[in-house]
């Protein structure tokens, strides 16, 4: 039999564990999943979030801590982005996990699913054909500097806080597929809502960024 005289398996454990101890706020979580869709200033964050800025940095320096983001200095504005892609896997089976495991969250996915009756969803692979057309406008929704972090292809990009005054700039004749962060995100529910009040033909997509993001498919890069 083989004698290893140092079992280094509780170190180990010690620094697996890091990782889940920076996990264990559901606002670092959030901040997480903001930055998939790019790296953020720390202002930008505490708007996002509505947190206060000194909450939101006292998150961040958690996380960097933990190796989970990186952050860069440009004048006196310090931004973040996440650390590696991996990142965004273990966010994907954290996830996963609650949504398959807690009752708590199966209620919440019903409570969303319920709010979104008025919401049609669509998959990607079912227009594909029509956005090739011109039939149908793949319209992302987020913030401008997130959309030139990375989108899908052949998506346009009108902000929600833009969108109502810029409804003259977009024909009737179209139908609007709406896209956003994730799943979980609001900005679709209340872009769609929007486009049908006054008129619109508008849908939600069954993929946000980060789903999209977390398949592996095709990212396109905006220049500003």
């Amino acid at each position: 039999m083989v004698n290893i005289e140092n079992d280094f398996r509780p170190q180990v454990f010690e620094q697996i564990s890091r990782i889940c101890k920076a996990l264990g706020h559901a606002h670092r979580f959030e901040i997480l999943f903001l930055l998939v869709n790019g790296e953020h200033s720390v202002e930008q964050m505490s708007r996002e979030t509505s947190m206060s800025i000194a909450n939101t940095s006292q998150h961040l320096q958690n996380l960097k801590r933990s190796g989970l983001v990186l952050s860069r200095r440009a004048g006196n504005t310090i931004f973040y982005r996440l650390a590696d892609p991996s990142i965004l896997l273990l966010l994907q089976a954290a996830r996963s996990t609650a949504e398959s495991r807690l009752a708590e969250m199966d209620r919440l996915l019903n409570q969303i699913s319920t709010a979104r009756e008025n919401c049609s969803i669509i998959n990607i692979d079912s227009i594909q054909e029509s956005i090739a057309k011109e039939q149908v406008l793949l319209l992302d929704v987020r913030p401008e500097d997130e959309y030139h972090n990375g989108h899908i292809p052949n998506a346009i990009n009108i902000p929600l806080i833009t969108l109502e005054e810029k409804l003259a700039e977009l024909p009737k004749n179209m139908t609007y597929v709406v896209v956003c962060r994730d799943m979980y995100s609001t900005l679709s529910d209340q872009a769609v809502r929007l486009l049908q009040e006054k008129g619109y033909q508008a849908a939600r997509l069954s993929l946000g960024f980060l789903e999209w993001k977390a398949q592996g498919k095709e990212i396109v890069f905006t220049a500003y």
